[in-house]
């Protein structure tokens, strides 16, 4: 966790691809990523063909 939250200081890309169980499958991007001190997750700026309910 400590080397994902240094490298994502100031930002990174994150991308989820995921498949539901009818096989559907779908993808999610999010432009502004990062961790804070304590590793919670801050994820923002939302593409992709999911939805948002990510």
């Amino acid at each position: 966790n400590e080397n994902i939250r240094v490298l994502c200081e100031k930002g990174c890309k994150i991308r989820f691809d995921m498949r539901a169980e009818n096989g559907e499958k779908g993808f999610a991007i999010y432009q502004n990523f990062y961790l804070s001190s304590s590793y919670a997750i801050h994820i923002n700026d939302y593409s992709g063909d999911v939805g948002k309910q990510l």
